[in-house]
């Protein structure tokens, strides 16, 4: 063997994908197995940034509203943050998704404090929390 695996014609590159699609569907079907018991299809959440945009889409089939939803580059408006606290206080969402380390403190002194909404602290990256692989 003189080249290095995947670097093979196409045929073995298209066996590659296929074998890895394999090995990732069957670990999202774990996946599932495990979030099932949680009841999350269907429950609405706020976002603290667009970070957890796809894992509620995917996980709760709906996208969740975005609280800094131009960030980091434009922080928003203080217009906004109240309205949206507002509409927040009246739509009762599940929770209020933000890392440990980016937004967690914003979204309970901002948001929880004034609605009585959770803040779930989520890590960013595997590994990012204590006890997360």
């Amino acid at each position: 063997m003189t080249q290095c695996p995947g670097r093979g014609g196409p045929g073995e590159r298209r066996f590659l994908s296929f074998k890895l699609q394999k090995i990732f569907n069957a670990k999202l079907a774990d996946h599932e197995k495990q979030w099932k018991p949680l009841k999350l299809t269907g429950k609405r959440y706020l976002a603290y940034h667009k970070l957890f945009e796809y894992l509620a889409t995917e996980l709760v089939s709906r996208s969740p509203v975005i609280i800094e939803p131009k960030a980091p580059v434009f922080p928003p408006s203080a217009a906004y943050i109240e309205d949206l606290i507002e509409r927040t206080k009246i739509a009762k969402p599940d929770g209020i998704m933000a890392t440990g380390y980016y937004g967690k403190k914003e979204a309970e002194y901002y948001f929880a404090s004034r609605t009585g909404v959770k803040v779930i602290a989520l890590p960013a990256d595997v590994g990012a929390m204590p006890g997360n692989r």
